[in-house]
C-alpha cells in the first residue's frame, strides 16, 4: 500500500502544474531562495499537498483531502490526511529525499525565490507557494 502511495505522490507531484500560476507583481526573486521551509500546492479538488523541508534534514509530505472528498457518496473511499516523513538532501539543482520506509524520490528544482518553488518532476513543470511552516503543525503531532 506504501508502494502505492508512494507512486500517487509522484502521479500528484506531476499534475500540480495545472494548479497554480505566477502573477507579474509576485516580484520574483532570482534564483537562489532559501528551500527550508513549509511549501504547499493547492490541487483540488482532489487534494492540498505541503512538503516540508527542515534545516537538519528532516522531511515531511502531507496530503490533505481536497473538496471532492466531502460527498457524502464519496465518503466510503475518502482518503485520510497522510504525513510520510522522511530525510532531504540537496545537490546543485536536485532535492533527493529519502522516508522513513527507505523508499527515494528526487526532484529537479527549476527555479527557487522567496514565495515560490518551480520543480520538474518526470518532465513536468510544477509551481509550491511558500506558506508559514505552523501551517501544517496539526498534522505533524
Amino acid at each position: 500500500m506504501k508502494k502505492y502511495l508512494k507512486l500517487l505522490f509522484v502521479a500528484l507531484f506531476a499534475t500540480m502544474t495545472l494548479s497554480l500560476a505566477s502573477c507579474k507583481d509576485d516580484k520574483d526573486e532570482p534564483d537562489g531562495g532559501d528551500l527550508v521551509g513549509t511549501w504547499m500546492v493547492d490541487q483540488q479538488p482532489l487534494d492540498i499537498e505541503y512538503l516540508q523541508f527542515k534545516s537538519n534534514g528532516d522531511f515531511a509530505k502531507i496530503d490533505v483531502p481536497g473538496e471532492m472528498w466531502d460527498d457524502p457518496d464519496l465518503k466510503p473511499i475518502a482518503p485520510k490526511t497522510e504525513v510520510m516523513k522522511g530525510k532531504w538532501t540537496r545537490n546543485g539543482d536536485t532535492i533527493n529525499v529519502v522516508y522513513d520506509d527507505g523508499e527515494k524520490t528526487s526532484v529537479k528544482i527549476e527555479k527557487i525565490t522567496s514565495k515560490q518553488l518551480h520543480v520538474i518532476v518526470l518532465g513536468i513543470k510544477g509551481v509550491y507557494e511558500r506558506v508559514p511552516d505552523s501551517t501544517v503543525d496539526q498534522y505533524l503531532k
